[in-house]
């Protein structure tokens, strides 16, 4: 089976903190590939952008703000992002979720990874209790499609505090995450749920 060589990475302007934010009329970004994207809407800060080569790129983004089409100031910001293999049979783990933020991806806890027959993901209080669980898998990329929004089972809202996640992983390719030596690859591991 030939797997896709991309790995989607989402660029978020919480990396870049130029001037005047709230002013900001355009936002051109240069991905580092040959591909610029422009912005105009003031609120257009998350921006998706797909490689098609692995390898190290600078991510430019220039913020302009203008009145009348007349630019009044312009501020640059780099950001270097590493793109890597991501049919190497890994999973990333966020850290932390924030139910109530205004960005889709800190809401939940998601992890991300491509390629996976089978999955499963456990949610556990501090005192070793079940209170989430998913099997969920995106039928085209065989990515983890359902994160965990800090409820518990019945919708109830889990209170702020750390818990503990486990995971079991195999992927298209027979192997199972956590299984191949790379001590990065943990079973389990925490979060910590903001809110």
């Amino acid at each position: 089976m030939q797997f896709p060589a991309y790995f989607v990475e989402e660029i978020n302007h919480s990396h870049f903190t130029p001037h005047e934010d709230q002013y900001i009329s355009k936002r051109i970004w240069d991905f580092g590939d040959g591909t610029v994207y422009e912005t105009t809407h003031p609120h257009d800060t998350i921006v998706n952008h797909t490689y098609q080569d692995f390898g190290l790129y600078e991510v430019e983004m220039i913020a302009e703000t203008s009145i009348d089409g007349i630019t009044l100031h312009s501020d640059t910001v780099r950001y270097e992002v590493d793109i890597r293999d991501c049919t190497s049979n890994n999973l990333v783990f966020p850290n932390a979720l924030a139910p109530g933020h205004t960005h889709e991806e800190v809401r939940v806890f998601l992890p991300r990874g491509i390629n996976i027959s089978e999955y499963e993901l456990k949610i556990f209080d501090m005192r070793g209790n079940l209170i989430w669980r998913t099997t969920e898998l995106d039928d085209y990329d065989g990515s983890p499609s359902e994160g965990w929004d800090g409820t518990y089972k019945n919708g109830e809202p889990a209170p702020q505090g750390t818990y503990v996640w486990q995971v079991y992983a195999k992927f298209n390719n027979g192997s199972v995450y956590g299984h191949s030596g790379d001590p990065s690859q943990k079973n389990a591991g925490t979060v910590t749920l903001i809110r």
